[in-house]
């Protein structure tokens, strides 16, 4: 919107925050919020960082005396008072929600501030923002663009069995986007399984079960895999079987489901005096070796989602 006067608007009751940077007294221009919060800054600070606002402020802009100008914006002020402070050298405002971190986004795209949609994109992968809804979150890196931030919220999805198809943010997706997170989550799924399956990982597995051959009275079981077979306790086994079953379904490594099988590990690790100690340390080495492997396998996964261009082009059409 054009530029007011500081008079003419003064019809309608603002709130003016007085912390720095907004306390100076050689501000030139009042941002004004959705909310009505009165952000008074300086014009060339704002140019600088904003090519919509370097455009503005080249227009004549109505001015009563001793007013500053008036621009008011479409942003409430929780958003309009980060995006500025983006614009100061001073400490860089934290996002705290996706909500947040898309309006963010939509702030850089529309006023041209690539400082801000550098920290919306470096702030929408983050375990804070995106793993309390994936989807969403993927949703809106495909929107502005972002593939590799996209594969890397997917990461998120890897805890559960299946893409949750009944979420109401798989509307906002295409076919083609769906159909890449289902073969991505299909992907992941196999290399972990491979990796369980893996001549290696099996040699690792009977090395440490074996847990340098310490007498014990758990019940044994025999393992074989290739032309071999091992004798280790059954909870280790049980353990080790209960790795791979997660895995294959849920390739998350350091999931949940994981973790809720390494502590009934160990509870029954604990049955033997022996095992309790030995025991829970192989348990332990074998996980850590499990995790590494399947980190290392699911980020050789690739993904593609749509092109740039049919993506911009199909959004264009909603």
């Amino acid at each position: 919107m054009p530029p007011t006067t500081a008079a003419a608007a003064a019809t309608t009751t603002a709130t003016a925050p007085s912390k720095f940077p907004f306390s100076d007294s050689r501000v030139d221009v009042i941002i004004r919020s959705s909310d009505n919060a009165d952000y008074r800054v300086h014009k060339y600070m704002l140019s600088f960082s904003s090519t919509c606002f370097s455009d503005m402020f080249q227009l004549p802009q109505a001015q009563g005396q001793n007013d500053l100008p008036v621009v008011p914006v479409t942003e409430d002020s929780a958003v309009l008072e980060k995006l500025l402070l983006f614009c100061y050298p001073c400490d860089r405002p934290q996002l705290e929600t996706l909500d947040e971190t898309i309006k963010f986004l939509e702030a850089g795209r529309k006023y041209g501030m690539d400082n801000i949609k550098d920290a919306a994109r470096a702030a929408l992968p983050s375990v804070r923002i995106a793993s309390p809804n994936p989807l969403a979150a993927i949703v809106a890196a495909l929107k502005y663009e972002m593939d590799a931030e996209a594969k890397e919220i997917a990461r998120y999805l890897l805890e559960k069995d299946s893409i949750p198809l009944t979420a109401p943010e798989i509307d906002d997706m295409s076919a083609s986007e769906l159909a890449a997170l289902m073969r991505y989550h299909a992907a992941c799924c196999d290399a972990a399984s491979r990796v369980v399956s893996d001549p290696n990982t099996l040699s690792t597995a009977s090395s440490l079960a074996a847990g340098g051959g310490h007498p014990c009275t758990c019940h044994k079981r025999q393992w074989a895999y290739g032309r071999q077979a091992f004798d280790a306790p059954r909870w280790w086994l049980e353990f080790a079987d209960e790795v791979a079953w997660i895995l294959g379904k849920m390739p998350a490594p350091h999931g949940t489901q994981i973790k809720n099988a390494f502590h009934m590990g160990l509870y029954k690790a604990r049955s033997c005096a022996s095992c309790s100690s030995k025991g829970c340390r192989s348990l332990a080495q074998f996980l850590a070796f499990i995790q590494e492997e399947v980190e290392r396998a699911i980020s050789e996964v690739s993904v593609c989602w749509l092109s740039s261009a049919c993506s911009v082009l199909r959004r264009d059409l909603c």
